[in-house]
C-alpha cells in the first residue's frame, strides 16, 4: 500500500527505492509539500531522515507496527 503523508507515523515501517533499507519512523515533520521521516533502519540500526517529496511519499510502501502494550 502506497502511503499519504497522513498515514506515515511513528511506530511505521516504510520501505522504498528512496531508502537504503526498511525505516521504523520515530518522527514525521511536515516541510510545505515535503515531509521529512527521521527512523531507525531496521537491519543497521542507523538513524535515517530523509525529506521526501511527494512524489517520492508515492513510492513507499508501509506497515503500521503496533505499539507494545505495558500494563
Amino acid at each position: 500500500m502506497s502511503p499519504t503523508t497522513n498515514q506515515i507515523k511513528a511506530g511505521s515501517i516504510v520501505s522504498g527505492p528512496t531508502l537504503p533499507e526498511p525505516v521504523e519512523v520515530l518522527a514525521v515533520v511536515p516541510m510545505g509539500d515535503s515531509l521529512k521521516i527521521i527512523g531507525r533502519g531496521r537491519n543497521t540500526g542507523m538513524t535515517h531522515d530523509p525529506v521526501l517529496s511527494p512524489q517520492q511519499i508515492a513510492q513507499l510502501q508501509s506497515t503500521h507496527v503496533p505499539l507494545a502494550k505495558t500494563d
